[in-house]
């Protein structure tokens, strides 16, 4: 009996494996086609020189990296069309969850600000009218706040749902879906490590829930990122608000070591608390 238990739990982690690479190899295919249709665009122009051509064409993917992430993020959804479906039509029961989280998010990210800010790590520069700008320039914030609400949904759905529901549950499940994620982000952002230390924190919050970690992962990165004009990775922007980080070793949001320190004591606390509460409805 337990041979076969054996069995079926490492055919479920093969199947979760195959799916995993699958997504990865996606990504890395759709990030090595962009990037080849661009080169050959920028080289075969011969009406600048070279260097020129080059330079604008690393300008061109800074500005659209996260354009590009989110279309392949979304593109390889449509090869699981149907494990959609069920979640979709749930959707009743899903939404308040979600937003909850994003309101989560949204505190959260405001509350961190206000403590960086007060204890000088961030400095308030003001606002950004941008009256000046055309239309489309103007509410180029609102089209980055889709992006990344687009990339970060396709990327938690591929890993919390459909990675998910083909692997076996308990800490297996969680490290591989951690892992596909952050490879995700790695294709396209190349996160330094300390980044990629934040990245794996938040990822171990919402490891049991799709939904809960869109709401407040996409809240949390369009605040700090198309609201507040904060990097997102190399990304620059200028939001409707303005932050300076004045610490010279930190280029984003997710260097910081106070975020990483507090985002450390919140994970031993709940999973503290979750551990006490399974323990009493569980007794010996």
């Amino acid at each position: 009996m337990w041979k076969a238990n054996l069995n079926r739990h490492f055919a479920k982690i093969s199947r979760g494996l195959k799916i995993s690479a699958f997504l990865i190899l996606w990504n890395v295919f759709f990030h090595s086609f962009t990037l080849s249709i661009l080169l050959y665009w920028s080289l075969t122009s011969n009406r600048v020189p070279l260097l020129a051509r080059l330079t604008r064409l690393n300008q061109f993917l800074s500005e659209n990296q996260i354009f590009f992430a989110a279309m392949s993020s979304l593109s390889a959804l449509f090869f699981f069309q149907d494990a959609l479906i069920g979640p979709w039509n749930d959707r009743r029961l899903i939404l308040p969850g979600f937003f909850r989280a994003w309101a989560r998010g949204i505190g959260f990210g405001l509350l961190f600000l206000g403590a960086l800010t007060i204890s000088h790590q961030y400095q308030f520069l003001g606002f950004s009218t941008q009256l000046d700008l055309n239309f489309l320039a103007s509410y180029a914030w609102i089209l980055r706040a889709v992006l990344i609400f687009i990339f970060v949904a396709s990327t938690e759905l591929l890993a919390r749902l459909i990675l998910k529901n083909t692997l076996p549950g308990g800490y297996t499940s969680i490290i591989i879906q951690n892992l596909t994620l952050l490879a995700f982000y790695w294709i396209w952002f190349n996160p330094k490590l300390s980044e990629v230390f934040t990245l794996l924190l938040l990822f171990s919050f919402f490891a049991n829930n799709a939904w809960t970690s869109i709401g407040f992962l996409s809240s949390l990165f369009i605040l700090i990122h198309s609201v507040c004009g904060l990097n997102f990775f190399e990304n620059e922007f200028a939001g409707l608000v303005q932050f300076k980080i004045l610490n010279p070793n930190e280029e984003s949001f997710f260097q910081n070591e106070t975020l990483q320190a507090t985002l450390v004591v919140l994970l031993l606390f709940f999973g503290y608390v979750k551990l006490k509460s399974r323990k009493e409805s569980h007794p010996l």
